[in-house]
């Protein structure tokens, strides 16, 4: 248990730490990549507005050097009356602000005219395109002219670029180091974990010894009693409750006993097992106790053989605890139903309820947990059972959960994985 409260705690804090340094990384590139696209743009809207030209950079509120420092380029398509571009007209192009190639600049302008979108990105460029009215007589088809300016962001955008690079390794690394340092924080942290664990088994283990001797000595002399002047009520109800007793002397111990994994599967002989004919057989022997309290139980099994690879004292403990719990609780009938999903067993217990809030119900499976109604009918039990039947599953890698459906029938369902399996 402390195991898998350690994996968690790591795994946690790792997605933890993972997604805050990725969110941050993110964060900065996507506002400093925003801050260069808005500049770029505000140099394109200045040069849209001045057939392509820098005027006076104050008035425009751009730094004095922009335009020494802006590398650019523009290409003029001529089109028709419905923006079609005329294609035995070469376009002007105007390189005298860049180094770049004609080739390359018509190649890119090409790109950007068959695309929808006005502005946009072509690598380290960020270009703009833009209808003008054509006043000239160049060619009388012409009625507009597409302009498409280019500006060349690749200065602003390697500082970014390297940026990211550089976070991507320093996170890494620091991902790296964390994890070391988090994997040897978490057994200092697990620690007094790991000792109140050991000393509640040992406390469990040293109560349940304990309680024995008393035990049998109160069911030596009610039977002494019993033998001296009969059975009658009061030493039935001592002989119920030392039986009770000792019911929940022996769960508690079998519950500390299951918390060392290592321990229980060193105990079990595991082989492959029949489970439909070992759910078949556990409810022929609890059908007569059904049918004394006035009840019925149904078993649907499916057609399909049903093979598992386990302990078969694990697999009858999980029925018993099933059936026993359905015997206590159920008002009229308890129904099974054993199904083979794909590479999953999949066991269902339903029952009619009394009571009962429609909803999760997983906390049955508490240690000690027992329901109001349940202490106020006077139901035996001391809700160790399904604590018994939840860590039985765990050990599976099997999934068991319960809830209250609408029409007020109580569900366990019980799913075990895949590697139990034998095909």
């Amino acid at each position: 248990m402390t195991n898998k409260l350690r994996q968690k705690f790591i795994a946690i804090t790792m997605i933890s730490l993972v997604t805050l340094l990725s969110f941050t990384m993110i964060a900065i590139n996507w506002i400093n990549f925003y801050s260069i696209t808005v500049k770029a743009d505000k140099v394109l809207d200045v040069l849209e507005k001045n057939n392509n030209t820098f005027p006076d950079v104050e008035s425009e509120d751009l730094p004095d050097e922009t335009p020494f420092d802006t590398r650019y380029f523009y290409v003029k398509y001529l089109v028709d009356s419905d923006n079609k571009v005329i294609e035995d007209i070469e376009p002007e192009i105007d390189l005298n602000h860049v180094s770049i190639t004609k080739e390359a600049a018509l190649a890119m302008s090409d790109k950007a005219i068959t695309r929808t979108k006005s502005k946009d990105y072509d690598g380290n460029y960020r270009y703009r395109k833009y209808l003008v009215a054509n006043n000239s007589n160049v060619n009388s088809r012409a009625t507009k002219i597409i302009t498409i300016t280019f500006i060349d962001c690749s200065r602003q955008l390697l500082p970014i670029n390297n940026f990211f690079i550089i976070a991507l390794i320093v996170i890494a690394t620091g991902i790296i180091v964390s994890f070391f340092i988090i994997f040897f924080i978490s057994k200092i942290l697990m620690k007094p974990i790991e000792e109140n664990n050991q000393q509640q088994k040992k406390f469990i283990s040293n109560a349940s010894h304990e309680l024995k001797t008393p035990l049998t000595i109160i069911s030596a002399n009610n039977e002494l009693i019993e033998m001296m002047y009969g059975q009658n009520d009061m030493t039935k109800t001592i002989d119920k409750e030392v039986k009770r007793m000792n019911s929940m002397v022996k769960n508690l111990t079998e519950l500390s006993k299951m918390s060392d994994t290592k321990k229980v599967k060193e105990k079990k002989i595991v082989t492959i097992l029949s489970f439909k004919d070992i759910l078949y057989d556990s409810c022929i022997d609890f059908y007569r106790v059904f049918k004394e309290q006035g009840k019925n139980l149904r078993l649907f099994l499916t057609n399909e053989n049903v093979l598992i690879k386990g302990d078969e004292n694990d697999m009858r403990e999980i029925i018993s605890i099933i059936l026993d719990n359905a015997r206590k609780y159920s008002v009229s009938y308890a129904s099974l139903y054993l199904r083979k999903k794909k590479n999953k067993i999949i066991l269902i217990e339903q029952n009619d309820t009394r009571d009962m809030q429609i909803g999760d119900m997983n906390k049955i499976f508490s240690r000690f947990y027992r329901s109001d109604e349940a202490r106020a009918s006077n139901i035996e039990g001391s809700g160790i059972g399904l604590s018994i039947l939840s860590e039985i599953i765990s050990s599976y890698n099997g999934q068991v959960k319960a809830f209250v459906d609408s029409s007020y029938v109580f569900n366990l369902e019980i799913t075990l994985e895949a590697k139990a399996f034998v095909y």
